[in-house]
């Protein structure tokens, strides 16, 4: 008897949960840009042919106060030397601006021995010449497990329509430990190579974190993620000072 009551709650947990998911993504997906890395071909290139494509991945915007993007590290393994963010407008990129590195982390798989001070994450922040007009940043918050989460990027170097993702967070690895001081987490769901340096959200839009590698192992979709709390460590404590993510 009760089931046309069940299932009307069922459709309308389902309709809040469509919309909640189309203002995450309105409210964020114009800070992600996409970002193209390049090998110089000669010393001081002049055009566009002195520059070789070598790798991509996105970044995104996190600063209300300096035009930062916020990227993964381990771009620099490709060897490029010249970076690129691309602005889309949902339908073509609109716009190629290069990049000016401020600050970047090493990316390590297991840190020496006895050598916790030289492990940081694999976290870069670029420079744009100008501030965006972008809506405000988001705030941070901590990834849970069981928690719902969001990934907004884009698939390709070419692709200029963002994709969202979604997932569960499926592990947590906590900041302080031998192997990872600055934490970790992981997702149950799928990212493609270039989806590096995506910004994860909540089910509330809070940024918990951002994408660090998608892979597949035995066969189960799983994205390790860097979190938020980790990368504002960095930003603060490691170098330079550098506005950290909002909290």
């Amino acid at each position: 008897m009760g089931f046309p009551n069940d299932y009307e709650i069922g459709r309308s947990f389902a309709a809040m949960e469509q919309e909640r998911r189309k203002l995450i993504f309105s409210s964020n997906k114009n800070l992600v840009v996409k970002i193209l890395g390049y090998k110089r071909r000669q010393e001081s290139p002049t055009t566009d042919s002195d520059l070789e494509p070598v790798t991509y991945l996105n970044g995104f915007f996190y600063s209300d106060s300096d035009p930062y993007i916020l990227t993964c590290a381990h771009a620099f393994d490709s060897g490029a030397t010249d970076f690129f963010a691309c602005m889309s407008d949902g339908s073509a990129f609109n716009a190629r601006v290069p990049i000016e590195l401020v600050k970047s982390g090493q990316r390590q798989q297991i840190p020496p021995e006895n050598a916790r001070g030289e492990w940081v994450p694999d976290v870069a922040v670029f420079k744009c010449p100008q501030q965006p007009a972008h809506p405000p940043r988001p705030h941070g918050s901590v990834a849970t497990t069981g928690d719902s989460a969001y990934v907004i990027g884009f698939a390709g170097p070419d692709a200029p329509q963002l994709s969202f993702k979604s997932g569960t967070v499926s592990s947590v690895g906590f900041m302080g430990g031998a192997r990872s001081p600055f934490g970790s987490f992981t997702i149950d769901t799928y990212a493609e190579p270039g989806y590096s340096g995506s910004p994860i959200l909540d089910i509330d839009g809070f940024l918990i974190g951002m994408v660090q590698a998608g892979h597949d192992p035995d066969g189960s979709k799983q994205v390790t993620a860097i979190p938020a709390q980790g990368i504002n460590v960095f930003l603060h404590f490691y170098g330079s000072a550098l506005p950290g993510i909002k909290s």
